[in-house]
């Protein structure tokens, strides 16, 4: 049930836009891993969904599923994301100056791979932790603190561990058969508290493959005032992913 660990890691419409630059935005989306982070995602999802199969009448389990899936149906999600991007970024191009690179490749293909469903299921109980010098702990500080890790992951798992007991009030309302589901399903604040404790343990694992060269230039680009500019976008662009 704890999906949090499962490194999570987890996700616009402008009239005056040139269409280069739009199809920018395209380019930049699918470059930085978001659609098969979607895919990913409905794999967890279904992975969750199983977990309550045994806990409600087959035929409310059906009308469950369904309503959740629907709520998170990938197409949707790709579409209500990438208007997020096209809406909160005014320019796509440094982003995908970087994520087109050598290093920017790299970064997303250990993202990506982070999230299969076979790493999911692998890490149920906690990556594995692995062990670096002061100096590469101090480097994936700095990370952590440039990019909005901590925010992403809150979001994905809320999303995944309250799918289920929210469908099943919106579905019911007055009848409390989601309040049972909620009892054993971790709290906003229990997510709160494994993300600062696994955090990064998580980076580290997810990273692992990053030089520490590698990682300084990737920091940088967090750091940059373009950087900064998509982080804030990627965490519009997760939010409209989930209907938040």
């Amino acid at each position: 049930m704890n999906i949090l660990k499962n490194t999570a890691i987890a996700f616009f419409c402008l009239c005056s836009i040139p269409l280069a630059q739009a199809d920018n935005y395209d380019e930049l989306y699918k470059a930085t891993g978001w659609p098969v982070q979607v895919e990913h995602f409905d794999s967890a999802l279904q992975m969750m969904q199983n977990q309550y199969k045994d806990m409600l009448p087959p035929v409310l389990y059906q009308s469950v599923v369904g309503f959740s899936s629907q709520r998170f149906e990938p197409t949707a999600m790709n579409q209500r994301g990438l208007s997020a991007l096209k809406q909160s970024l005014v320019n796509p191009d440094p982003a995908l100056t970087f994520f087109d690179s050598e290093l920017g490749k790299k970064i997303v293909k250990a993202e990506k791979e982070a999230t299969t469903a076979e790493n999911l299921q692998k890490n149920q109980q906690g990556v594995p932790v692995i062990k670096i010098s002061n100096e590469r702990k101090v480097l994936f500080k700095e990370l952590a603190a440039a990019i909005p890790y901590r925010q992403a992951t809150v979001d994905v798992s809320t999303s995944l561990t309250s799918t289920m007991s929210d469908t099943v009030d919106s579905l019911f309302p007055g009848m409390g058969l989601g309040s049972s589901i909620k009892q054993i399903t971790p709290t906003e604040a229990q997510i709160e508290q494994q993300v600062d404790a696994h955090l990064n343990d998580i980076l580290v694992y997810v990273y692992r493959d990053l030089t520490d060269q590698e990682l300084q230039q990737f920091i940088a680009f967090a750091k940059s005032t373009e950087g900064k500019e998509y982080y804030q976008s990627a965490q519009k662009v997760i939010l409209a992913s989930l209907n938040k």
